[in-house]
């Protein structure tokens, strides 16, 4: 950790039920950003490294709370400043690529060392491409069901256990279960 900005797990900022933006820090300074559509952090883990060819590579400087830093990919460059705030960025975004700017919420997903530095075969696709998939984590159906009406793709794919128990409704112990399910690698 440095200061308020964390290196052992992902940032990710929700963008619609279509994709996600990502940000993974170095503590040297630089910062590794992608786009994807929906998919975990583990499995966003596993490919968003120095060495990805579809990952945009920049700087990052913290003074106090204030985080500014820049993502730069063969299309262009896009700046962000804002604040760090425990677990949460709200930063605004400028693309020289397209000159559209917005603002956004990057929550910060924890992930213990194997997945940030192992070198795993992680199925590239997530096992949960619709919410149907969902009846292959064995959950009871009320939690299930529950699950099914009241949380988006995108959550079900990023969100931590605490808070899909909190967004369903469900118990703890069915949403660790699922998160437990959704991030262990396909057989193959």
């Amino acid at each position: 950790m440095h200061g308020l900005l964390r290196f052992d797990g992902l940032y990710v900022c929700v963008v619609s039920d279509r994709y996600a933006e990502w940000f993974r820090f170095d503590p040297r300074g630089t910062v590794l950003t992608a786009t994807t559509t929906p998919a975990s952090a583990r499995q966003v883990a596993t490919w968003l490294r120095p060495s990805s060819a579809h990952a945009s590579k920049g700087a990052w400087v913290l003074d106090g709370a204030r985080l500014t830093l820049d993502a730069t990919s063969t299309a262009g460059r896009v700046d962000y400043d804002g604040f760090a705030a425990g677990d949460t960025l709200r930063l605004r975004s400028h693309s020289h690529i397209t000159a559209h700017s917005a603002e956004g919420e990057w929550r910060f997903v924890p992930l213990d060392a194997t997945a940030l530095d192992g070198d795993l075969a992680w199925d590239a696709y997530p096992k949960v491409r619709s919410l149907k998939d969902l009846a292959r984590a064995q959950l009871p159906p009320d939690a299930l069901a529950a699950i099914q009406s009241k949380v988006s793709l995108v959550r079900v794919l990023t969100a931590t256990s605490d808070e899909l128990a909190a967004l369903a409704g469900i118990p703890h112990a069915d949403a660790t279960a699922l998160c437990a399910w959704r991030d262990t690698p396909r057989a193959r």
